[in-house]
C-alpha cells in the first residue's frame, strides 16, 4: 500500500518563535533621564506661568507716602520671599530722616510687610526762611502735610536768626534744642500737658518762656530742673485756682522754684492774695 504524502497548507504553518529584543541598561537610563527632563521642563513652565511676585505692603505713613517708601526700599523683583535681604531694605528706608524706624516682616507666600514709624511733630517753628516748619523732639524738620494740623501744636517763636532749615535736616541750635527738650519732658509725663500752651519762646537768655493757650499768660520754666514735676504743680494751680477767675489778669507764672508756683495778678483782677499750699502770690508786692 502506498502512503500519500500530505502537506500542511501555507496558512497553517506554525511560525518559528522569535527572540525578543531586550533594552540595554544604558538605554533604560537614557529613557529615564529624558522623562525626568521633560517632567522638570513641564513643571518649570507651570511654575513660571503661575508664580506670584513678592508684593510689598506699606503701613503707618502720615508724613510720607507709601510710594516714597517703596522708592526708598527698592525691593528686588523676585518671586522668592526668602531671597529678600530685610536688613538692606530696612537701612535704605531709614536713610530718610522722617522715618524713625522701619519694621519688616515676611508674610508667606508672597507678601513683604513694611511698617513705618515716622517722627512725630511736637511743635511748629514760625517764620524761618519765609515759612513755618514742623519739628520733632529730636530737632528734625518735617514736611508739612494736611494730616497734621499745625494749630494743634505749640509754636516756637524767636528762631528767625537760625539758618540751615530744610526738610529732613536736624537743627543743631542749642537754644532751640533746649526748648524742644522742655516740651518733650512735659509731654512725657503727661501727653495732654502741651495742650495748655500755645507758644514757646527762644527770647529768654537761660530760662524757657511758655505761653498759655488761654489768655497767653507767660510761664517761666527752668530747663535744667525737673520739668515734669514743675508741670504737675502748674497744672494743679491752673485748673484748681487760676481758671476760677479771669486769667487775663494773671501777669505771669514762675515755675523756677522747686514745688512752688510764684504768681502775680493785676491788682483787683485775680483772687485775693492769701496763703495757698505751694503758691506764692506776689500781687501785693510792689514792683521795682
Amino acid at each position: 500500500m502506498r502512503l500519500k504524502r500530505t502537506s500542511t497548507p501555507p496558512d497553517e504553518v506554525t511560525p518559528m518563535p522569535r527572540r525578543r529584543r531586550r533594552i540595554s541598561p544604558v538605554g533604560l537610563s537614557l529613557l529615564a533621564i529624558v522623562g525626568f527632563v521633560t517632567s522638570l521642563s513641564l513643571a518649570a513652565n507651570h511654575w513660571m506661568n503661575n508664580a506670584v511676585k513678592v508684593t510689598a505692603v506699606v503701613t503707618g505713613t502720615h508724613l510720607l507716602s507709601p510710594e516714597e517708601i517703596l522708592r526708598r526700599a527698592r525691593v528686588p523683583d523676585t518671586t522668592v520671599l526668602a531671597d529678600i535681604d530685610l536688613m538692606a531694605v530696612k537701612k535704605r528706608i531709614e536713610a530718610n530722616p522722617v522715618v524713625r524706624e522701619a519694621i519688616l516682616r515676611r508674610n508667606p507666600p508672597s507678601t513683604l510687610e513694611i511698617e513705618i514709624h515716622e517722627r512725630a511733630p511736637i511743635a511748629v517753628v514760625l517764620n524761618v526762611g519765609g515759612r513755618d516748619w514742623l519739628i520733632d523732639e529730636d530737632g528734625y524738620l518735617l514736611p508739612s502735610v494736611a494730616s497734621v494740623p499745625m494749630h494743634a501744636l505749640p509754636v516756637i517763636t524767636g528762631a528767625q536768626g537760625i539758618g540751615g532749615f530744610a526738610a529732613g535736616v536736624r537743627v543743631k541750635n542749642a537754644r532751640l534744642r533746649q526748648v524742644l527738650d522742655v516740651l518733650r519732658r512735659a509731654r512725657l509725663d503727661d501727653p495732654e500737658a502741651l495742650h495748655l500752651f500755645s507758644e514757646a519762646s527762644l527770647d529768654g537768655k537761660t530760662d524757657v518762656i511758655l505761653f498759655t493757650l488761654e489768655a497767653g499768660v507767660p510761664v517761666l520754666v527752668d530747663p535744667t530742673a525737673d520739668v515734669a514735676r514743675a508741670m504737675r504743680v502748674f497744672r494743679a494751680y491752673w485748673q484748681n485756682l487760676a481758671l476760677q477767675h479771669d486769667v487775663r489778669g494773671l501777669e505771669y507764672v514762675d515755675l523756677r522754684f522747686k514745688d512752688q508756683v510764684v504768681v502775680r495778678w493785676t491788682p483787683g483782677q485775680g483772687p485775693a492774695p492769701r496763703p495757698v499750699a505751694n503758691t506764692i502770690d506776689t500781687t501785693n508786692i510792689q514792683k521795682d
